[in-house]
């Protein structure tokens, strides 16, 4: 029972960790790789265009984005001419609204994903139970812990549930 207790809050927590990770990474790229990333450094531009070279254009062809219309700077978010392909006779293949899909889902995906994992991860959590049991502060024999128990119960402060279950615990405690 115990294994278990700890195998699952184990998972839990690889779950709820993988998804603040997820989280982190989306809120990175949004505010490095879409809106700070015209005031970036050009090794986080040659990042980023690695990742959209990889994704968007071929073997034979290389990654270009207007310099002037990075990130949030970019007219109209996005137009014609913004990004393209380019092979090594200098063709261009626009991929600007490719692009544009790929950041969307370069961001979309670590954050619903990660926010997934946090709800999977908190799924299983141990809950405090309602229920109560009265446990008394003062020590004593058995009739003064009867009379106390007797007493909270009267004024209402414990249900004749909890009563009868704290009851039968110190008569048990008290045969020991």
């Amino acid at each position: 029972m115990v294994a278990d207790t700890v195998a699952r809050s184990g998972g839990n927590a690889f779950f709820r960790g993988a998804g603040i990770v997820l989280l982190a990474f989306a809120a990175v790229f949004l505010v490095v790789g879409i809106i700070l990333r015209p005031v970036m450094p050009s090794f986080v531009h040659a990042v980023i265009d690695g990742v959209y070279d990889g994704l968007l254009c071929g073997a034979d062809e290389t990654y270009r984005q207007d310099p002037f219309l990075r990130g949030a700077l970019r007219r109209n978010i996005v137009g014609n001419g913004d990004a393209w392909c380019e092979d090594s006779a200098g063709q261009r293949r626009d991929i600007s609204y490719s692009e544009l899909n790929v950041a969307i889902a370069l961001f979309t995906l670590p954050a619903v994903g990660g926010m997934f994992l946090l709800i999977r991860g908190a799924a299983n959590l141990p809950v405090k139970s309602s229920s109560s049991t009265f446990t008394s502060s003062v020590g004593g024999d058995l009739s003064s812990r009867l009379q106390e128990l007797q007493n909270a119960y009267d004024k209402g402060l414990i249900t004749g549930a909890e009563y009868q279950q704290t009851r039968a615990n110190l008569l048990k405690q008290m045969e020991k």
